[in-house]
């Protein structure tokens, strides 16, 4: 196996991170002591908040006090996949569908770190979106077909209500998907399959402005 077949990353890699900008001593300045697989030498204002996330598009801070985010799952020829802490410890690439994850603060979403890895093994282990949760895992709430990118809170009356609090996410050339969340907010009770055409297709982000529910078409 090449070296150009693992792609490395830094602490904060692969990450959802949390920026304490209100702290009187603020440093978001992020600097590393090597240009690769270094430790971090200032920035320490900034943390991870979510480990394991591969490739966040959006996020929503839900009115339930939740965060939710989406995230885009492995590709061929990025990089093979860890299954431990050293070198030698790949799987071949794969490809999985994108899901949206229930984001809660220290929890591993899946994406392995092998920085990270050093003082949190677990990180070291990628772990499919199919496996169930466990001790050092946190499976998605949602699965969907690629490309899952932006996601809004819908919160307005419209539909006599029965929309409200439902998860909205973009997915490129698709319309608008609709997620019903569970009652306690922590699961799913079903998605819109096929989507809702609240808008047009060919949506990148989405994002509710003056109570409409608004998409910005992605670069093709």
């Amino acid at each position: 196996m090449s070296a150009s077949r693992i792609q490395k990353e830094n602490v904060l890699g692969g990450a959802t991170l949390v920026a304490y900008l209100s702290s009187p001593n603020f440093d978001g300045h992020i600097t590393y002591d090597a240009p690769d697989d270094g430790n971090m030498i200032s920035g320490f204002g900034v943390e991870v908040f979510a480990y394991g996330n591969r490739n966040p598009y959006d996020l929503v801070l839900h009115s339930n006090g939740y965060l939710y985010g989406t995230d885009n799952g492995p590709n061929l020829n990025y990089g093979d996949l860890a299954t431990g802490c050293t070198p030698g410890q790949e799987l071949p690439e794969i490809e999985e569908e994108d899901k949206i994850n229930l984001l809660e603060f220290g929890n591993y979403y899946g994406h392995p770190n092998r920085k990270r890895g050093e003082t949190d093994p677990r990180q070291c282990i990628w772990r499919s979106q199919n496996e169930p949760s466990d001790g050092d895992y946190t499976a998605p709430i949602v699965i969907g077909t690629s490309s899952m990118d932006g996601i809004c809170e819908f919160q307005t009356a419209h539909f006599n209500s029965q929309m409200r609090g439902n998860l909205i996410y973009s997915k490129y050339k698709d319309p608008l998907h609709r997620v019903i969340l569970t009652q306690d907010g922590r699961g799913v009770i079903s998605q819109s399959n096929p989507p809702i055409p609240l808008v047009g297709d060919q949506t990148l982000d989405v994002t509710q402005v003056r109570k409409r529910l608004r998409a910005c078409a992605g670069a093709t």
